[in-house]
């Protein structure tokens, strides 16, 4: 599973993602609220590096609600509670 991140969160917190990344956790990167990138471990084979293409939030939300989470998976109420405190943080200026 791919953990979502803003870019401020990013700029903040490079150190940190890094080590998690070494770890191998691989990562979404938001910009303006739309994915920009992703951040997935060096030697990740290619078979375990999602091949998606989302344009944005809300195809992102159809596909989710498509193919319902696992109890270990985001559903598209948890991207919302996500949306929902990246942009409160945006505007708190965190």
């Amino acid at each position: 599973m791919e953990t979502l991140i803003a870019m401020q969160d990013m700029r903040t917190e490079l150190a940190a993602i890094a080590d998690r990344a070494a770890g191998g956790e691989m990562f979404i990167v938001l910009r303006n609220s739309r994915p920009a990138f992703r951040i997935v471990p060096f030697n990740a084979p290619e078979e375990v590096v999602p091949q998606t293409k989302v344009k944005s939030f809300s195809d992102l939300r159809q596909r989710m609600d498509a193919n319902p989470a696992g109890s270990d998976e985001l559903s598209s109420g948890d991207l919302d509670s996500i949306l929902k405190e990246v942009r409160s943080r945006r505007r708190d200026g965190a």
